[in-house]
């Protein structure tokens, strides 16, 4: 099946939480003109990061600051997921979208909900890495990875740090999926006079290799704006199994564009070159052990280290 195919670089709206939101349905009209049947939103698109970075930055304000996050946070399905969901039956588009979820007992959620052409919601994965420090330990992770069928193919979700280790792509591999959508919020990080998150994006998480390991399309879509001193600088892209860039955007922080890239599933089961098939799971039993050295590192840095700072 060919179809066309949207990672949408775009960011909130500090302080307007409606005009955010509004934000997103005109991309979405943006794509629908162009025939597009799946479209995929960065991480946290609704209602961005700030209310959170900003609790984090600002300690005399934090329960303020909090507070307004809980208030913007929404239950799935919502007020927000069912404006979208109208854009989906209209546009006859799959929607993959970053949002807070407001989960039971007053958990939180960093999510990615699934939106399919009828409107329904076909899944929610809820972020299973949170960032140390950004997201923590104010934010409740989730525990599956999973995939869903559709009528495009077999989509499988991941939210930025979910991406940062291979197991979870490869997991979803497994269980089938055809598509990887991507929401992320990759922002500048500098440290020792080194940008930290160019050989994240390009080696790590939205990699080639990943696309080719796995033998499917990886769609990622990452925020570009600007949140309290931290910077969201775009760079998303649509990559194939061979590995091919069918689309990449502009790097920046007031770089919003709609990336659009024709992907077909049906040539994935032609692919006559599988490296997944390749896998010996019966000698791969030192992969769950604990990493003693690793534990020990927190990543709480990135809250000091941001933007265009360095350390």
């Amino acid at each position: 099946m060919k179809f066309k195919a949207a990672a949408v670089q775009t960011g909130p709206i500090e302080g307007d939480p409606e005009g955010t939101l509004q934000r997103a349905l005109d991309w979405l009209d943006k794509a629908g003109a162009q025939d597009v049947k799946l479209a995929v939103f960065p991480e946290l698109c609704y209602p961005g990061y700030n209310p959170l970075l900003a609790a984090k930055a600002q300690p005399d304000r934090y329960e303020e600051l909090i507070d307004i996050l809980k208030f913007l946070a929404e239950e799935i399905p919502g007020p927000a997921t069912d404006r979208l969901a109208e854009k989906a039956k209209k546009y006859d588009m799959h929607i993959v979208f970053g949002i807070m979820e407001q989960g039971e007992g007053d958990k939180l959620h960093n999510s990615s909900v699934l939106i399919d052409a009828k409107g329904e919601i076909l899944s929610v994965h809820r972020k299973t890495i949170l960032t140390p420090g950004i997201e923590t330990p104010e934010l409740t992770p989730g525990d599956e990875l999973k995939v869903t069928e559709t009528e495009l193919g077999v989509i499988g979700q991941l939210i930025c740090a979910d991406c940062s280790c291979p197991e979870t792509s490869r997991i979803l591999a497994i269980k089938g999926a055809q598509i990887l959508c991507l929401s992320m919020g990759g922002f500048r990080l500098r440290w020792k006079k080194r940008e930290l998150m160019d050989p994240v994006m390009e080696y790590s998480h939205a990699s080639r290799t990943r696309a080719v390991d796995n033998s499917m399309f990886l769609i990622m879509a990452n925020q570009t704006c600007t949140a309290s001193g931290f910077e969201f600088i775009g760079k998303s892209r649509i990559i194939n199994y061979y590995g091919d860039l069918l689309a990449m955007g502009s790097e920046g922080t007031k770089n919003e564009e709609l990336l659009v890239a024709e992907i077909d599933v049906d040539a994935l089961a032609e692919l006559p070159l599988k490296l997944i098939s390749r896998r010996r799971p019966e000698i791969y039993e030192e992969i769950l052990l604990p990493n003693e050295e690793a534990s020990r590192v927190s990543g709480d840095f990135m809250v000091s280290v941001r933007g265009g700072d360095d350390v």
